[in-house]
């Protein structure tokens, strides 16, 4: 083999061999590329996934929606200022307020004279929102052809055990909320007893023994710890059986 073919192979061994060298450079250079890109990734879903872990979904709340300026326009009567509903048992009931307790005794909604009446706040109720303790009165009747028209008058029901299991929520619709209360006793009491109109209360324990006072001799009862932070609404009307006595049902806050 002459010298000159001799080097011509020599320099193109030499050429293949930078060659295959720069490529597997570049091949390892690319693998290493990729290995890192899918660990970046990785890294970025863990993130996400750390973010999307530490993001709580607030639970949707209802906004209040306020229909008391509706009916005080389609009355022309400003002293409406809450509404009961008792899901199942009444529906939508408008109460009024007036100076005393006795307007709304004989005036309905139109506050024109009529001897069924309208429920009613106790007059003293001023800030139904905040107040301890909400009295509601309305009228019941024995003539069967106007229970329709007083919505008080249902509560009778709540003599029975297995009803008052099944209706126990009520809803009190005031102009800033909708206060949700659980009906907690149901008691017959004298017409010449007016324990439960008390609504002013020395400090915390006077009104829980209030409270707890008004739930003893209940003809249904809930099992129930009263407490400080307690809201009570009583519902009272008018009860035939024993004759001239009152039917109070006692809610508290839930």
């Amino acid at each position: 083999m002459n010298k000159n073919l001799r080097d011509f192979l020599v320099a193109l061994l030499l050429l293949f061999a930078c060659l295959f060298s720069f490529y597997g450079v570049v091949y390892l250079v690319n693998i290493d590329s990729n290995i890192i890109k899918e660990n970046d990734v990785k890294k970025v879903k863990i993130i996400d996934k750390d973010k999307e872990e530490e993001k709580e979904e607030e639970p949707y709340v209802e906004p209040y929606v306020n229909n008391l300026p509706t009916f005080r326009n389609n009355y022309n009567n400003p002293n409406i200022v809450g509404m009961i509903e008792i899901p199942g048992v009444i529906n939508e009931a408008l109460i009024a307020r007036a100076g005393d307790n006795d307007f709304y005794l004989n005036r309905n909604l139109w506050n024109v004279w009529d001897g069924i009446g309208a429920p009613f706040f106790d007059y003293r109720n001023t800030d139904i929102d905040n107040s301890r303790q909400v009295n509601i009165y309305g009228h019941n009747s024995q003539n069967i052809n106007i229970l329709d028209r007083l919505p008080l008058a249902k509560l009778i029901n709540y003599t029975d055990l297995s009803y008052f299991n099944t209706y126990k929520d009520v809803y009190l619709y005031t102009d800033i909320q909708k206060i949700h209360y659980e009906i907690i006793g149901v008691k017959i009491i004298q017409k010449s007893n007016n324990y439960h109109m008390t609504l002013n209360f020395y400090d915390d324990r006077d009104f829980i023994d209030h409270t707890e006072n008004l739930l003893n001799g209940s003809l249904n009862k809930r099992d129930v710890t009263i407490s400080k932070d307690d809201k009570i609404l009583i519902f009272q009307t008018c009860n035939y059986n024993p004759p001239d006595t009152l039917m109070l049902i006692i809610c508290r806050s839930v």
